[in-house]
């Protein structure tokens, strides 16, 4: 949507895109850098601004990366939950299809952002620190979406342990996918049964209005 002149954006929508820009930008280069390659100059160079003009927004590595952790973890809400399941379905069809969206989600660059910060908060304390703030950036925010999703079964401390696990089954077999020679959706069929054979009985039959 072009921007009608007459109207200029304001300071704080300037500095919101700002911030957009550089924490997209961090992103990128944690997917295609790594964490250790990931530097501040980098990312300002990504984003097209300063590295004076970052600066101004995030004054070290570990304050942009933990605001794109944030930003990450809205990203995945919005790929995954506020888009929310079609009502007209059963909850188990309902079910089906987000087991399918997160299974995207973590064959996507979001997963490789996560997880290069996952392994480098190993011995970054603040990094670790910001990563159990949002409990752990992906699963996290896919555990909170779930039981948005699905309120029935919200506070159902069995479905939240079954959710769990099927978290860290998607999350190995995904690693797979960092190895060349591996495919992990090759072996996605299989798992996709056996998860849903896991989840599956807490899902009703009734069509969801």
């Amino acid at each position: 949507m072009t921007r009608d002149p007459a109207h200029p954006r304001t300071q704080a929508e300037r500095r919101a895109a700002t911030q957009s820009v550089l924490l997209d930008a961090t992103i990128d280069c944690l997917v295609q850098d790594g964490y250790s390659g990931t530097s501040t100059r980098r990312i300002a160079e990504r984003a097209g601004v300063t590295v004076g003009a970052m600066q101004h927004h995030y004054d070290s590595k570990t304050a942009l990366v933990t605001a794109a952790l944030e930003h990450l973890a809205g990203m995945i809400a919005a790929e995954v939950v506020i888009v929310g399941l079609p009502d007209g379905r059963t909850d188990l069809e309902r079910g089906k299809e987000l087991l399918e969206r997160v299974w995207q989600v973590h064959r996507g660059p979001l997963f490789a952002a996560g997880i290069e910060l996952w392994v480098a908060a190993r011995t970054d304390p603040d990094l670790r620190a910001s990563l159990r703030a949002t409990r752990g950036g992906i699963g996290g925010v896919i555990e909170d979406g779930t039981a948005v999703l699905f309120p029935a079964l919200a506070d159902d401390p069995t479905f939240h342990a079954a959710v769990v696990t099927g978290l860290a089954t998607l999350r190995g077999l995904a690693l797979q996918g960092f190895v060349p020679g591996l495919d992990p959706d090759e072996a996605w069929p299989e798992t996709r049964a056996q998860l849903l054979e896991l989840l599956g009985p807490f899902f009703s039959d009734d069509t969801h209005e």
